[in-house]
């Protein structure tokens, strides 16, 4: 018996050491608009979702840029500042005036999986609809534009500007967090019979490209691309 509960302590191990050695495995920038007492907060996370995550990873993302995108079109590029609540953080900012989306960008850096390493692109979003959703800037390489349907929500990947599908994946949870089906649809992609609340997509796009960031070589870029979607009632 006290070899099989020191098996399981061993893998247990292993399982953790492993979840620290890629911390970026699971993760992805998310960015979100919220009202708070003193207008609106803007908040940048760092986990699996739009909420606030483990805090020590946080210094990770911290070069990453946040624009405010007013009706009009025009972008400001936002100070951003570390908030943490005991284990948990990310990284907010507060507007006086609503913006009417958010646009964010990151870097990450080299990843190493299954012998190969990969250079990892983080990109972010959030609009609310009904109403105008600005286009991605050109920092927004792959970029998710939604349209809200009779079907449910339209949702056009970008690469660089231009509608792509071919080899993108893309998932999405509803406001109960469940994962919900989405349909290919003449180049875009559709999430059928939606409601109001806050939905969360994600796009991926790998591409087989070799290079040197720095001093570490990679093999691949992968890029994600995450898009936060408020829809009123």
């Amino acid at each position: 018996m006290q070899a099989i509960f020191r098996k399981l302590r061993l893998a247990a191990a292993a399982l953790l050491l492993t979840a620290f050695a890629a911390p970026a495995q699971a993760h992805f920038i998310f960015v979100v608009a919220d009202p708070v007492n003193q207008g609106t907060q803007l908040q940048l996370s760092f986990g699996e979702g739009p909420e606030p995550a483990e805090a020590y990873l946080l210094d990770k993302v911290a070069h990453a840029q946040l624009w405010a995108v007013a009706a009009d079109g025009s972008r400001s590029l936002v100070k951003l500042s570390k908030k943490t609540q005991g284990d948990e953080g990310a990284w907010v900012a507060t507007a006086k005036e609503r913006p009417t989306a958010l646009q964010a960008v990151c870097q990450y850096g080299t990843f190493s999986r299954g012998g190969k390493t990969s250079l990892l692109n983080y990109f972010a979003q959030y609009v609310s609809l009904p109403g105008a959703v600005p286009a991605p800037g050109e920092e927004l390489k792959l970029a998710v534009v939604p349209t809200l349907e009779t079907q449910g929500i339209r949702l056009q990947v970008t690469w660089e500007g231009k509608p792509v599908s071919e080899g993108v994946e893309v998932v999405a949870a509803g406001p109960n967090g469940k994962d919900l089906e989405v349909k290919a649809a003449d180049g875009a992609f559709v999430v059928p019979n939606v409601g109001s609340g806050r939905y969360v997509i994600r796009a991926r796009l790998a591409q087989d490209i070799a290079g040197k960031l720095g001093d570490d070589a990679y093999q691949g870029v992968l890029n994600y691309s995450t898009l936060t979607l408020d829809i009123a009632k």
